[in-house]
């Protein structure tokens, strides 16, 4: 099955997911690939002195406080990242890319990023502790997302797998015979 596994498309046309984080000029000649919410208040800092923004709409987060009172005062959801405009080298406003990951990359990250890999608890990730999972539970109609997309982001990321077994439920079924889900 993995041999014959198709190409895997990093975005998707949704409204709901991790907006990919690109901005691009309107002539598509310039853009950039933001790498962290540090970079992109940097970024946004830079539009608002260019006067491409009135207002940073990240002024008030602080880089490095893991808070939960820090991490409320930002959303990085599409309908806000989509308002931040930045600006290129060469002073072109920036928008971003209009689609999003593929939830199955974020779903496939879930072993370490619930543990806020790699800014915090990396050293735990790194040596073993915490990662790689013992095991994994779900229904068999998982295979291609939830088990799949977990190995496939552990090797690309860490050149390992993600879980070392996987207990799988059979599916329950309707009188006539169909899947019922959920």
């Amino acid at each position: 099955w993995l041999e014959n596994a198709n190409d895997w498309n990093l975005s998707r046309s949704r409204y709901w997911g991790i907006p990919i984080p690109i901005w691009t000029s309107e002539d598509k000649t310039e853009q950039i690939c933001i790498s962290s919410i540090e970079q992109l208040k940097a970024e946004a800092d830079k539009a608002v002195a260019a006067g491409v923004m009135d207002k940073n709409p990240l002024a008030d987060f602080v880089v490095g406080d893991m808070s939960k009172e820090n991490y409320d005062l930002v959303d990085l959801h599409k309908n806000y990242v989509d308002e931040i405009i930045l600006v290129s080298d060469s002073g072109k406003a920036l928008t971003r890319e209009a689609d999003l990951i593929d939830v199955w990359f974020d779903s496939g990250s879930v072993p370490f990023a619930q543990h806020h890999y790699p800014f915090e608890n990396k050293a735990l990730i790194d040596n073993g502790s915490l990662f790689p999972s013992d095991f994994i539970a779900e229904g068999v109609d998982q295979t291609r997302g939830w088990f799949y997309t977990q190995h496939a982001i552990a090797g690309l990321v860490f050149d390992k797998v993600s879980y070392k077994n996987v207990i799988s439920n059979g599916l329950v079924l309707d009188k006539n015979g169909v899947k019922m889900s959920k």
